[in-house]
């Protein structure tokens, strides 16, 4: 997979492009950013190194790469955003996919520097092309401390033998990829930046909260003495992965098919794991601690699984098709 990729970053005509994402009153614009040719050289040589290395070698001879919209745990590792599946896709998406029109006839707006001020710079976009008409296009999101902010105090060596003024603000730029785009799907490496930053967060919080309603019309759950059933998931909410598994409850069969207390102890039967953390007495499923939550949703989610050649019982945190 990413072959695409990996004949752009070893192209001898490689070259990039740097463009600001900005967020200001007037909300998000893209800007080119005229770099020094030794610069563009350095950040493209080192894009095209982190491609190779976290994108392109790890998913080599793979056919696909995990969904956001099914991921659980799994970060710092190549996912598809597939947007319509998530039911949301981030604004600054829409801007940085918008580098690749750009051209001689309908150039980017120019950044300026005397004008403009770096502390609006939300994101990096790099553009990343072979001169033959493939490109990627990679983003990485800014964070404050990326800023350093000229104060009248402000001095360093820019030769290495005096100490000069500082006139401008400076801006850090390393070869980090939270996300790009290649092929017209966007793909991103951190999926805890975009929950933080980009909306995800809510959109997950929105499925999962939907679940519960689900959950509950199963009629398996004991609630007696519970005064908000509704709210039974409410000491769970800042753990980011079972919220992602929640949501992934609201979209799932189970608790659309139906599940009944017979056949949780089938399972029980052959997942140890399940044994120890579900609670069954008086006939129902008993959740007073975040273990026992935990562990139903994992069974809810259909994640127990057998391994092919001895059928010894696991947990699949992926669920990735193996068909």
């Amino acid at each position: 997979m990413f072959t695409g990729i990996d004949a752009i970053t070893r192209s001898p005509h490689v070259s990039g492009e740097a463009f600001f994402l900005t967020e200001s009153a007037n909300g998000l614009a893209v800007s080119s950013v005229q770099l020094e040719p030794a610069v563009e050289t350095e950040l493209t040589r080192a894009f095209a190194y982190r491609l190779q290395k976290a994108v392109v070698e790890p998913n080599d001879g793979k056919a696909a790469v995990p969904l956001v919209s099914t991921a659980l745990e799994r970060d710092k590792l190549v996912m598809e955003y597939d947007d319509v599946a998530i039911g949301h896709l981030p604004a600054e998406f829409n801007e940085i996919s918008r580098v690749l029109a750009f051209g001689i006839n309908a150039p980017a707006p120019r950044f300026d520097f005397n004008q403009q001020s770096l502390s609006q710079v939300k994101g990096v976009v790099y553009l990343l092309s072979d001169g033959q008409g493939n490109s990627v296009v990679l983003y990485q999101h800014k964070y404050p401390v990326s800023l350093h902010k000229k104060t009248k105090s402000s001095f360093c060596s820019f030769n290495g033998r005096t100490l000069g003024k500082v006139n401008y603000d400076a801006i850090d730029i390393n070869d980090t990829i939270d996300v790009f785009y290649y092929g017209g799907k966007f793909y991103t490496l951190n999926l805890s930046l975009l929950e933080r930053f980009y909306g995800l967060e809510q959109i997950i919080n929105n499925l999962a909260h939907s679940a519960t309603p689900l959950i509950l019309a199963l009629g398996i759950l004991n609630i007696a003495g519970v005064a908000a059933p509704g709210d039974i998931f409410k000491d769970m909410y800042r753990d980011r992965a079972f919220m992602r598994r929640l949501a992934m409850v609201s979209k799932g069969n189970i608790v659309r098919q139906g599940l009944n207390v017979a056949q949780i102890q089938g399972v029980m039967a052959n997942f140890p794991i399940f044994a120890r953390t579900i609670d069954l007495a008086g006939g129902m499923v008993n959740l007073s601690t975040k273990e026992q939550k935990r562990n139903f949703i994992r069974l809810l989610n259909n994640e127990a699984s057998f391994t092919a050649l001895d059928q010894t019982p696991f947990l699949a945190v992926e669920k990735d098709s193996a068909a």
